[in-house]
């Protein structure tokens, strides 16, 4: 592992744009000639279903990610399984990838720089339960490009962002 690379995570509830917002910032540092490697979790119970995996990661894919991977209940859709897969087993085994950025959807209550991202107000109380919240933003506010290009401006400044 040659270098070191940044890690930002995109936490939120199912169904608040989590997805959406890791393909866009995965085609911004992609248009940057960033190497991207995208992480999920699978955090509904359970392991990941395959089809939804590889739809998802698929996507990551056509969005320009040199890698991807879903891990949900021990299961990482590289397909690998062990008891269970912390998040930082899993990025160091991207980090020997080399990428220059790792976007990370989930794992809420771990300690890396995050976007929250809220469907409404209803989920402003899920900043209180975060650490290293950088930005949040409502659903709505993700297919504003002005947003994707401020959060790919900070990653590139690697003002406060852990490196692996």
């Amino acid at each position: 592992m040659g270098q070191h690379c940044r890690v930002l995570q995109i936490v939120g509830y199912k169904n608040s744009g989590k997805t959406a917002l890791m393909e866009q910032l995965i085609q911004a540092f992609s248009a940057r000639n960033m190497r991207v490697a995208a992480l999920k979790h699978h955090g509904h119970g359970g392991a990941p279903d395959r089809l939804e995996a590889s739809v998802d990661s698929e996507r990551f894919s056509q969005a320009g990610a040199m890698s991807s991977a879903i891990e949900g209940d021990g299961v990482l859709q590289l397909t690998a399984e062990q008891d269970t897969w912390s998040l930082d087993e899993l990025l160091r085994m991207q980090a020997h990838l080399e990428p220059d950025v790792v976007l990370v959807e989930g794992w809420k209550q771990a300690d890396y720089l995050k976007i929250a991202l809220l469907r409404g107000r209803e989920d402003e109380a899920l900043l209180s339960q975060l650490s290293n919240v950088c930005c949040a933003l409502y659903r709505g506010d993700i297919n504003d490009e002005a947003y994707v290009q401020f959060i790919v401006r900070q990653v590139e400044d690697s003002h406060g962002y852990r490196f692996i």
